[in-house]
């Protein structure tokens, strides 16, 4: 070959690796979108995520790193660039689940490994969620592996990133030439030395991270303003093109349409609702009140003129839209959304929204921030609670049973379709049914009803506060756990088994439906088996609710079924936690003061063909004495049953036969209505 072929080829070459190089978009530019010719693959520590059809960006995972933690060797890593095919929202492969992302739940199948700094805790049956380990460093959260290989260990949030605020629990050290300073009372940013328009709140330099309980008093007033330079042409910008963000230096009037924000990092062109607004210039105010504990601040407006439109949002934590109605009132609805909405007392053509805290609570209250309340821009005070002749908003569709209804940066409906929207954490909240209960705080709906074959007579005494009526001469001591799940009919689903119950405990055929009491038990030849709803289920972090087959000292079926037992653990990992049992069962194979958790997947036992009876062959149940041994062995067992079988791997922490104190308490409404038996004499 001739030097000057080689030279050709050398040269050829290069320019296929400067082409290839080409094709990496970097953080936060766009890497999608209708008509877009430009790159669509994300640099390392980004994945492309669809904004919108027109615009696809490159956003950060988990503080602009990937993570690894508790991943087996045989797992795949992320290669330092993602391909996407900009159709549709995408969400990269091999990934772990980011700090406060979801890691595990019915039905989930995402990612099941959270970052490192924090594990996978379960909140119910659904919703699995990474949270920072209580002595944990969660420094540890940005350590880059790729292949396998640890790349680069980071402790600095970089230039733009978040950096601090009420509820952030993450990197508050910045990169060298940049500061963590404040822009409201939910987001600190790590913003270069040389941009003077940033707040002049910065953070101790020296501090690795921040989390909420670090951040000091708010100041009194605060008040930040970013205005995003234009550009010295005055040039309009087309629709669906860029129009603001940070780092952005072009124009800010767009030819058609409005400037919206979609993110810290992209305005776009868009026609609004209500139509377009051509010429309109941006700028970004942010600022945050004073209040006892966290600011309610709704946050920048991004248009001034424009106005939202009857149903629409104008206010809420992370909300940066306008928050004057084009009908109506801005309502206060919970701390994440407020919507324009007709007032029983009339309409105001154009309210404003003013945010200030008060002591009055709100339905869905999460920690922070406690209360808030509107004041119109008539100084007419409005309540936060719609009206109940108003329409349910035709935008917005409710939420489903067990979906997101609410949380720190949600932006969806807060209305379930089904049961109560209940918190759960800052930055969850879902519907759940209304017989459930998560938390002591978590919801103002009252406890549940029994159900249609219930009986009237059970009690409906509340008991999601933690404080239980102990039964004066009621069963009490010390006492073992095992664990088991036969799919038997429970002994005292027997009629006679007890006088002083409102009836036997439920029993449930093949297809779900509660059957006669009468009905033999499949695990002899019958139809008759537990209810799958007799499954455990947790309350809060120390709290659960469950069925029970147990022996008691002195006691019989007469005394001991429906009785509930106040179980508080003394030994392996979970002591401390209680668990309210009801006892729907006996056993002629169990000790004295032993209680036999009924915990899906926890053992057959002497009963070993009830369960294969009532659900077929095809499934693993384990062991017959302890059943399965690991989380993802609950995906073998039928769906039905695989929320109480994670419980165990969740709440319980695969607990192995822990020791109690028990005493003998009322059953709480939650327990009862699954039954439909409770006791006549306490």
């Amino acid at each position: 070959m001739s030097t000057l072929a080689l030279l050709a080829a050398l040269l050829s070459l290069q320019n296929l690796a400067l082409a290839a190089e080409a094709e990496i978009a970097s953080l936060y530019n766009q890497c999608g979108g209708e008509n877009w010719e430009g790159a669509t693959q994300c640099a390392s520590g980004a994945y492309c995520q669809s904004q919108n059809p027109y615009y696809y960006q490159c956003v950060a995972t988990s503080f602009g790193y990937y993570t690894n933690t508790s991943i087996s060797s045989t797992a795949t890593y992320p290669s330092s660039s993602i391909t996407v095919s900009p159709t549709s929202s995408v969400v990269p492969t091999g990934l772990v689940s980011p700090l406060y992302g979801q890691c595990g739940g019915q039905n989930w199948n995402g990612a099941t490994s959270c970052a490192k700094g924090s594990y996978c805790k379960y909140l119910n049956n659904y919703y699995f969620q990474c949270v920072p380990e209580a002595d944990g460093n969660p420094a540890e959260i940005s350590t880059f592996y790729e292949n396998g290989e640890t790349i680069v260990t980071a402790i600095e949030a970089p230039t733009w990133a978040q950096c601090g605020g009420h509820g952030y629990y993450g990197p508050s050290k910045c990169q060298v030439g940049t500061s963590c300073r404040e822009l409201n009372a939910w987001y600190y940013q790590c913003i270069p030395d040389d941009h003077t328009e940033a707040s002049t709140t910065t953070l101790d330099p020296t501090s690795s991270f921040v989390s909420t309980t670090s951040l000091s008093t708010l100041p009194a007033s605060s008040e930040t303003t970013i205005i995003i330079p234009t550009s010295i042409a005055v040039e309009k910008v087309p629709l669906w093109g860029q129009c603001g963000g940070i780092g952005y230096t072009g124009s800010t009037i767009c030819d058609q349409g409005s400037c919206i924000y979609l993110n810290d990092w992209y305005y776009q062109c868009l026609i609004s609702d209500q139509g377009a607004t051509t010429s309109t210039s941006l700028s970004i105010t942010s600022s945050s009140e004073s209040s006892t504990s966290e600011s309610s601040s709704v946050g920048p407006t991004s248009i001034a003129i424009e106005t939202v439109p009857l149903w629409g949002q104008c206010g809420g934590i992370g909300y940066t839209g306008s928050t004057i109605c084009d009908q109506g009132s801005c309502i206060y609805l919970n701390d994440w959304y407020y919507q324009c909405l007709i007032r029983d007392e009339g309409t105001t053509s154009s309210t404003s929204l003013t945010v200030t805290s008060t002591s009055e609570s709100s339905t869905l209250e999460p920690s922070t921030p406690e209360s808030s309340s509107l004041e119109s821009s008539t100084s007419e005070s409005s309540t936060s609670e719609s009206s109940s002749a108003d329409p349910t908003p035709t935008a917005v569709a409710d939420v489903p049973l067990w979906g997101q209804c609410g949380g720190i940066g949600y932006t969806g409906s807060t209305t379930c379709s089904q049961g109560t929207c209940v918190y759960l954490n800052d930055w969850y909240f879902q519907c759940v049914p209304e017989e459930i209960t998560f938390s002591s705080t978590s919801s103002s709906s009252s406890s549940s009803t029994s159900s249609s074959t219930g009986s009237s007579s059970i009690p409906t005494s509340t008991s999601s506060s933690g404080d239980f009526e102990t039964i004066p001469g009621g069963f009490s001591g010390t006492g073992r756990t095992t664990r088991y799940w036969d799919c038997c009919k429970p002994s005292c689903s027997w009629p006679g088994k007890s006088s002083s119950v409102t009836g036997p405990v439920r029993s449930c055929g093949v297809s779900g439906s509660v059957l006669d009491p009468n009905t033999q038990s499949g695990c002899i030849g019958g139809e008759a088996f537990t209810c799958d709803e007799q499954q455990p289920w947790s309350i809060n972090d120390d709290l659960a609710y469950g069925f029970a087959a147990a022996s008691l000292a002195g006691g019989s079926e007469d005394s001991s079924c429906c009785t509930c037992m106040k179980l508080t653990f003394t030994s392996s990992s979970i002591a401390g936690k209680t668990m309210i049992v009801q006892l729907t069962n006996t056993g002629s194979d169990l000790g004295s003061n032993h209680f036999d958790i009924a915990l899906p997947g926890g053992g057959l036992g002497i009963f070993t063909e009830g369960c294969s009876s009532q659900f077929g062959s095809g499934y693993q149940w384990g062991n017959q004495y302890g059943g399965i041994s690991s989380l993802a062995e609950c995906d073998n067992l039928p769906s039905e049953l695989q929320p109480g079988c994670q419980f165990r791997f969740g709440w319980f922490e695969n607990a192995d036969n822990p020791s109690v104190e028990f005493e003998q308490v009322s059953c709480p409404p939650e327990i009862t209505s699954i039954t439909g038996c409770a006791r006549t004499d306490e």
